[in-house]
């Protein structure tokens, strides 16, 4: 009896699964520039309407998988291009290509995207990520735990430090043990 409760399940998934192979169709493709005929990386490429999106590769192709039947308009874009689209029918199983051949946008005066950034040297994240990226054992102290340290000088935070075998003294340039 119970050998019968499991195999119901079981059976329900397989059939959902075969049914949904059976019905979904794929679109592949490649994206061009028009104009130099090299492949576009990381060009935006969904259908319209929907939830359906991907990104094409290294060397311009996407694929787009499980896709139901019916009409749909797939739309290409990418930064300072026009936009590609092109209505298609899809019908079970099937398996469409397209190659999107993106041209310059005339109307567009973007010769560049500058994307500016700051990092927080001075923070405590900022010291143990730098302490986890190097090749060899460091100790960092940041800025931050300089300023709510109690010590009143650098040395005698330099005692804090595990395995620091040299005073304030050493750090200019003059050898004496602690």
């Amino acid at each position: 009896m119970l050998f019968g409760l499991v195999k119901i399940p079981v059976l329900i998934f397989i059939y959902l699964l075969l049914s949904k192979a059976s019905i979904s169709a794929t679109i592949k493709g490649y994206v061009y520039d028009l104009r130099t005929r090299t492949p576009m990386i990381n060009a935006a490429v969904h259908l319209d309407k929907t939830n359906l999106y991907t990104v094409s590769g290294l060397n311009g192709s996407f694929v787009l998988k499980d896709i139901p039947s019916g009409a749909y308009t797939i739309v290409v874009s990418y930064v300072s291009c026009q936009i590609f689209k092109q209505t298609i029918k899809i019908k079970e199983k099937d398996v469409f290509t397209i190659e999107a051949r993106l041209e310059q946008n005339k109307n567009s005066y973007t010769e560049e995207i500058v994307v500016l950034g700051k990092g927080d040297k001075t923070s405590e994240r900022a010291s143990r990520s730098l302490e986890q990226s190097v090749p060899q054992i460091m100790n960092v102290v940041s800025a931050q735990t300089i300023k709510i340290s109690p010590d009143l000088t650098v040395a005698g935070i330099l005692k804090r430090i595990s395995g620091n075998k040299y005073s304030m003294a050493s750090l200019i340039k003059l050898r004496v043990p602690s």
